[in-house]
């Protein structure tokens, strides 16, 4: 699966900012969002993506994981954890068996 690695583009359709929601919030993931990064991309992987929770930040977390730049958004690699893990889990999946995530 080919990974977009650099900045995803964090406006809305109607080019506004999208990187923080209400009262300043990080903004959920969007479908568009996920294959801006991912590109072409199973769509039980999407919908179970979406269903983290998570935010942008954390999708680039989990893709610079799974293209082995953990440090790639600067400072020391942490280990994922929370939304972060779990897409990086999502993405790596296994693609013929979306029963098991």
């Amino acid at each position: 699966m080919p990974l977009n690695t650099g900045p995803l583009d964090t406006r809305s359709r109607g080019g506004g900012a999208r990187d923080v929601g209400p009262l300043g919030a990080p903004a959920r993931l969007a479908p568009a969002d996920i294959r801006q990064a991912c590109g072409d991309i199973l769509d039980w992987k999407v919908e179970a993506i979406v269903g983290t929770g998570g935010d942008i930040a954390d999708l680039q977390k989990a893709v610079a994981w799974l293209d082995g730049r953990p440090d790639a958004l600067g400072g020391e690699a942490a280990p994922l954890t929370g939304a972060a893990a779990r897409i990086y889990e999502l993405l790596q999946a296994d693609e013929d068996y979306p029963e098991e995530y």
